[in-house]
């Protein structure tokens, strides 16, 4: 490199002399950024082509029988096994086919006094068809389930390795707490996603 630019070989293989400063920074940033969309056109391609309800908390798991079906709380769309949770879960349905494509399961917690953790909201499980993966579904789903919880924290509890980059990708780990159980230990997680 010298003093007036240096020259940089792009990803098609071409070498472009950068001349100075700025033009260098404009540069390095576009070729990085090649093909990423904003979180604005993430957004705005969800919005097209996707859209939220409020669901079944048990679809696809479990069966339930009669006698819990009472529990159901069509005003809450939740189950209410009167243990101070609400059980509610968010669909994502592709417009093209009507279809679900992706689920988020979480806890809403009217009880916080009786409970081990206080946060208003708990994450069971997220989960995104593979072919509808890398396409920002879970992020809004995310992004959904903060709006829900205010300006609390969510807590996560145990996340695998890709659920705690894709909490670190739209907001932030707020806390860890290492818990030992039965000989084992397991590392619990809060965190709070930018909308």
């Amino acid at each position: 490199m010298n003093e007036e630019g240096r020259w940089i070989t792009t990803k098609s293989g071409n070498r472009v002399f950068i001349k100075n400063k700025d033009v260098n920074d404009y540069m390095n940033d576009k070729i990085r950024n090649k093909g990423k969309k904003t979180e604005q056109e993430k957004e705005q391609y969800f919005n097209e082509h996707f859209y939220m309800e409020d669901g079944d908390y048990y679809k696809g798991i479990e069966e339930l029988s009669d006698e819990d079906k009472k529990y159901w709380n069509e005003r809450k769309k939740a189950y209410d096994f009167k243990g101070g949770t609400y059980k509610k879960r968010i669909n994502v349905i592709d417009k093209q086919t009507g279809k679900e494509i992706a689920h988020l399961r979480y806890e809403e917690i009217y009880k916080p006094e009786i409970m081990e953790y206080p946060n208003k909201i708990w994450v069971t499980k997220i989960e995104v068809k593979p072919e509808y993966q890398r396409k920002g579904i879970a992020t809004q789903m995310y992004k959904e389930l903060q709006r829900r919880a205010g300006d609390e924290d969510i807590y996560f509890g145990e996340l695998t390795l890709q659920g705690r980059k894709l909490v670190e990708n739209v907001g932030k780990i707020t806390k860890q707490e290492v818990v030992n159980s039965k000989g084992n230990a397991y590392r619990r997680f809060w965190g709070r996603i930018k909308i």
